[in-house]
């Protein structure tokens, strides 16, 4: 009985010491990302040509929308073509000049994210995190994990929305994305 008390204890201090996955009104961690993107994704990010490492801040956009996602994952793999959807249409609106994308590949090779890639006709970057260094700064969230962030600079991102889970209707998902870029723009004027 006494063994079964010590395990729950810790237990205990290992979920109360964990990092929190971020919610609204919160801040987001600047982390440095260290990995080879694509010529096209460099550019699409507004990154310094053949950058090799840079943190979130150092990305060209207005607004982040980061997808953490696992390819073990089969709740990130029914979504998958939903959030390529919200990526295409933010795209058609001009808005993509303003929100980037970006997918963080938890747990996961850079083998496995380029299979996720192929799979899924995946036109934003994707971070390969197979060490869960990046997944872990981000409060170690459940997967897929969808967080909107603005930029505000070096270590200056303000969580505007955040979910963790699959959704069922995308077109809800891309309003209430709207809505948060709508409202903020509207308080920040």
């Amino acid at each position: 009985m006494e063994r079964i008390i010590r395990i729950m204890a810790v237990l205990l201090m290992a979920v109360l010491l964990a990092p929190a996955a971020a919610t609204a009104g919160q801040l987001f961690p600047d982390s440095r990302v260290e990995t080879k993107l694509p010529a096209g994704h460099v550019a699409y990010l507004g990154l310094a040509d053949e950058a090799t490492s840079f943190r979130f801040s150092d990305i060209k956009a207005e607004y982040l929308l980061v997808n953490v996602f696992s390819l073990y994952c089969s709740p990130c793999q029914r979504t998958a073509p939903a959030y390529n959807e919200i990526f295409d249409k933010i795209a058609e609106l001009g808005l993509d000049g303003q929100i980037k994308f970006i997918g963080l590949a938890a747990g996961n090779t850079v083998r496995e994210m380029e299979f996720w890639r192929k799979q899924f006709d995946v036109q934003f970057p994707l971070i390969p995190d197979e060490d869960y260094v990046l997944h872990e700064a981000f409060g170690s969230v459940g997967t897929p994990y969808y967080v909107l962030v603005r930029v505000n600079g070096p270590d200056k991102f303000d969580v505007l929305f955040s979910r963790e889970g699959a959704f069922d209707d995308k077109d809800d998902v891309f309003d209430t994305i709207l809505s948060h870029i709508s409202t903020d723009l509207a308080a920040s004027e």
